[in-house]
């Protein structure tokens, strides 16, 4: 047996294990996704059980956060990234934010 033949062997062994151990919940998260949705499709009727509009837009706001936290961490896969990378995708939104309070401001 060569040496190049137990390298491939130990590689292909070591991947393996790597994808067993490093379970990645793509179908959870989607699922995730789809209830947020659902819920978020909904706050709008909300105002027949009494909920001001002021609660309701913070509803919604909330579920975009968190819609886009889901995205941004699994499937941009900032969650198996360095830690450093995770808050780079912070920094455009700061300047929106300053665009926005901008906007409201004037």
């Amino acid at each position: 047996m060569s040496m190049e033949t137990r390298r491939e062997g130990l590689g292909a062994r070591l991947a393996a294990a790597a994808a067993v151990t490093v379970k990645k919940p793509y179908f959870a998260v989607f699922l995730a996704l789809g209830a947020i949705t659902v819920f978020e499709i909904n706050v709008p009727s909300f105002g027949q059980y009494g909920i001001p509009k002021s609660a309701q837009v913070l509803m919604l706001m909330a579920t975009a956060v968190a819609k886009g936290a889901l995205v941004a961490l699994y499937y941009m896969h900032l969650k198996y990234e360095p830690l450093v990378l995770r808050y780079v995708p912070l920094v455009p939104l700061g300047l929106v934010a300053i665009l926005v309070l901008t906007l409201v401001v004037k």
